[in-house]
Parts: structure tokens; sequence; C-alpha cells
């Protein structure tokens, strides 16, 4: 199975580069097919520098790559923000390409609102719609989510995990 990601992700420091690159280690270890399509900056084994947040032509250049990849699965890491201008309107266009070319699509929602901005709704209700399925860390969020969508979808709570680390018995 190849699964494409798009998200950021180091050495870019953010808790979503960091979040990707700990699922990507660990879905790899599974002998899956990864890549992952980032922001310019990015490095690593299989990783694509796409875009900048700044581009007018995200969904364009994210579709482009993914169409000669080829994958089975796109998980899109979606932060608002991240996918160019107007909190990220980008994303909903590559969401779009993605359902017409029958490429299914999961997408983990790091940030639900209680209370979101027009466009914020606007936004969430299209990637609702347009992916297969979603992922949020928390129960409260699914149920946030079931209350506003007009698209139903299967939306899984999955918490966000930490690091594996040792003790270090001399800490403070």
């Amino acid at each position: 199975m190849r699964i494409i990601y798009v998200s950021t992700y180091p050495p870019t420091e953010c808790g979503i580069a960091t979040y990707t690159s700990y699922l990507d280690s660990e879905i790899r270890k599974h002998d899956l097919e990864v890549y992952i399509l980032s922001q310019n900056g990015a490095k690593g084994k299989h990783v694509f520098e796409v875009f900048n947040p700044d581009d007018k032509d995200i969904a364009y250049k994210l579709f482009h790559l993914i169409s000669k990849l080829t994958p089975d699965l796109v998980h899109i890491q979606h932060e608002f923000g991240l996918y160019g201008y107007e909190r990220g309107i980008q994303i909903v266009d590559f969401l779009l390409r993605c359902k017409i070319a029958d490429i299914p699509v999961i997408t983990t929602l790091h940030t639900v609102y209680l209370k979101p901005a027009w466009k914020e709704r606007l936004i969430t209700s299209e990637i609702l719609c347009l992916s297969k399925e979603i992922i949020v860390h928390e129960g409260y969020q699914k149920e946030l989510l079931i209350n506003e969508s007009k698209c139903l979808k299967e939306i899984h709570v999955i918490p966000h995990g930490l690091r594996q680390t040792h003790i270090i018995k001399t800490a403070k």
C-alpha cells in the first residue's frame, strides 16, 4: 500500500511536523510505502518539498505530484493556515481534485474550534464533505463536528499520543 502524507515535516519546528514524523516512523514499521509532501524546507526519506505557505497554487502543486506517485491513500494533517491564504482554503481545492480522481483522503483535523469563525466553519464543512474519513484527537471534537456537519462521515477519535522515552532518574 502506498500512503502519501500532506503535512509539515522536520526540520520545520512545529507540533504537526513532529506528529507526522512520529506517525511516519511507526507506519514504516509495517512495510508500507510512505511519501510525505510538505512545505519547502522539509527533509527526509521520501520527503518532497512541494510548496510555500504563501504560494497561490498549492492545490495544483500537490495534486500534480500525487498524480505521478499514484497513492492508494492520501492522509492530510490539517491546521488552519498551513495551506495558503484565507486560513488555508487551498486544501479544499486539493480535496476536490482528489475526489474527482477517486483518490481516497483521510484528514486529521488538529484544530476543531468550539465556536469557529465563518471562514473556519466553511473550510471545515468542505473538508468533512470531501474527505473519506476524519480523525480528531478528542471526543468533544467529534461531537462538535457531528453537530455542525452537513456531510456525516466516519469520524475516528485517536488520542494524540506521547513519544516513548526512557525515564531519567536524575531529572528534576
